[in-house]
C-alpha cells in the first residue's frame, strides 16, 4: 500500500495538470456515463429518508483512505432504502503489470440509488512508462452492444499523482445490424477525465469528469425519435490542518435530460421531455486521537429533481427534495481486528410532488429527520475489511425503532 507520501511519480507541474481536465471539457454540451442507451423516461422519486440512508451506507473515513492507491481492489455496500427497494454499490478494479512497458487493467463499477444503473465494465491494456497510451472496451454477448476506444494518461493509478483523458465509442455494430429497424445517429460517444494529485502531505484532490454528446437513436418503424444528454461530476479534496486534524469536501453532481419526439410523417408518438437532477456535497472535518479513535463530523445536502413536460397533460410530473443534515461517525477501535462504529445525523428535509396521471399534490412538505448507526467492523488493514450496521429512526420511535441494515466488504489484494 502506499499512502500517497512515499512514493514518486513522473516529473509533472501539478498545477498545469489540475487545469487539463476542465480545458478538456471545456465548451462540450456533457452527458452522464455510462449512458449504455437508456432513453426511458420515468417518474423517478426519492423518500424523505434516503439521502439520510445513502449518507449511512458510506465507508468510514479510514476505507476510503486506504484504497485510493491500491492496484487490486474490491469494494461493495448493500442496504436497505425502503420495503421495495436496496441502497447497492460495487466497484472492481485490477491491475497487472505484462513487463516493463506494458499492463492490463480491469474496471467494474455499479451504483443503485433511485434506480439500478447498468453495469459498466471495462478492460484496458496500456502501454508506456511515464506517459501512457491505452486501448480499451468491452465486448458484450450481443456484439452490437459492445464499445471501444483510447487513452492517453501521465502516471499510472498507483501513482500519487495521475491524469488520464479516454475517448470511447458505444455500440460500435449498432447500426450495422439494426438498419431500418432502429439506428443511432451518431452513435454515442463518452469521454472521460480522471485526475488525483495526492504526493503532497498537506493537501490533496481528486476528480472523474464524464461526458457524453448528445445521443439520437432513430426508430422509423415506430415513428419516435429519442434524445439523450447531461453530466456528471464527482469531485473530492481536503487538507491536513495538523497531524492530527483534516478537512475535506466531497461534490457529486449528476444531470440527465431526455426527448422523446415523433419521427416522420404520421407518426402517432407524442412529445414528452426530462429533465433529471440529483447530487450532493459534503463539508466534513476527521480528527484522529491517540488512541486510535476517528471522529469525522460534517455538514450533508443532498438535492434530488426530476421534471417531465409532455403533450399528454396526464403524463407531467414534479418531484423535488432537498436535505440537509449535520452528521457525525466515531470510529472505536477495541483492536486491531474489531471495531465499533457509531454514527448519528440529524436533518430536515423538503420534499414536494406533483403527478398529473394521478392527481396527487404535495406541496412543499417538511420534515425533520433523526437516525442513529451501530455497527462493527472486522478487518485486517492494508488486507480487508467487513462492516455489518444497523441504523434506528429516532423521530419515529413510537411507530418503529428498526431503520434498516447495511452490509460493507473491502478487499485489497
Amino acid at each position: 500500500m502506499n499512502d500517497g507520501g512515499t512514493k514518486s511519480g513522473p516529473a509533472f507541474p501539478w498545477r498545469v495538470g489540475l487545469l487539463l481536465p476542465w480545458i478538456f471539457l471545456l465548451g462540450l454540451d456533457a452527458g452522464r456515463a455510462q449512458f449504455n442507451g437508456d432513453f426511458s423516461i420515468e417518474k423517478h422519486a426519492l423518500d424523505a429518508e434516503n439521502f439520510l440512508d445513502r449518507k449511512t451506507y458510506q465507508a468510514p473515513y479510514s476505507w476510503r483512505h486506504e484504497q485510493r492507491l491500491a492496484p487490486n481492489v474490491f469494494r461493495a455496500s448493500v442496504g436497505s432504502l425502503s420495503k421495495k427497494k436496496f441502497y447497492m454499490f460495487q466497484q472492481i478494479r485490477l491491475e497487472k503489470d505484462l513487463g516493463k512497458y506494458a499492463s492490463i487493467l480491469y474496471r467494474q463499477e455499479q451504483d443503485a440509488f433511485f434506480r439500478p444503473d447498468p453495469i459498466y465494465r471495462e478492460v484496458e491494456l496500456r502501454f508506456g512508462q511515464g506517459w501512457y497510451a491505452s486501448l480499451l472496451g468491452f465486448p458484450e454477448h450481443v456484439k452490437i452492444l459492445g464499445h471501444t476506444g483510447v487513452a492517453a494518461a501521465w502516471g499510472k493509478r498507483t501513482d500519487p499523482d495521475r491524469i488520464q483523458l479516454t475517448y470511447l465509442k458505444q455500440f460500435n455494430l449498432y447500426n450495422e445490424e439494426t438498419t431500418g429497424t432502429e439506428r443511432y445517429s451518431p452513435n454515442p460517444i463518452l469521454y472521460r477525465s480522471e485526475f488525483h494529485f495526492y504526493s503532497s502531505e498537506n493537501f490533496h484532490v481528486r476528480g472523474n469528469l464524464r461526458a457524453e454528446m448528445e445521443a439520437r437513436l432513430l426508430t422509423p418503424l415506430d415513428g419516435k425519435e429519442e434524445r439523450y444528454r447531461g453530466r456528471k461530476v464527482d469531485l473530492s479534496g481536503g487538507f491536513r490542518w495538523s497531524e492530527r486534524l483534516r478537512f475535506g469536501l466531497d461534490y457529486n453532481g449528476n444531470r440527465e435530460e431526455r426527448e422523446r419526439l415523433p419521427y416522420g410523417a404520421g407518426s402517432s408518438i407524442t412529445a414528452s421531455a426530462q429533465l433529471l437532477r440529483w447530487g450532493w456535497v459534503d463539508l466534513h472535518g476527521v480528527y484522529s486521537f491517540p488512541g486510535g479513535d476517528v471522529v469525522e463530523t460534517g455538514f450533508y445536502r443532498g438535492l434530488f429533481e426530476n421534471n417531465i413536460t409532455a403533450e399528454v397533460a396526464g403524463d407531467d410530473f414534479e418531484h423535488s427534495m432537498l436535505t440537509d443534515a449535520f452528521y457525525a461517525v466515531w470510529e472505536d477501535p477495541s483492536s486491531d481486528w474489531f471495531h465499533w462504529v457509531y454514527s448519528f445525523q440529524a436533518s430536515r428535509v423538503y420534499r414536494s410532488e406533483i403527478d398529473a396521471g394521478t392527481a396527487k399534490a404535495e406541496g412543499n412538505g417538511r420534515t425533520n429527520e433523526w437516525k442513529l448507526g451501530v455497527g462493527i467492523v472486522l478487518q485486517e488493514a492494508g488486507s480487508y475489511r467487513a462492516f455489518f450496521n444497523t441504523s434506528w429512526d429516532l423521530d419515529l420511535l413510537g411507530a418503529r425503532q428498526w431503520d434498516g441494515g447495511n452490509i460493507q466488504l473491502q478487499f485489497l489484494f
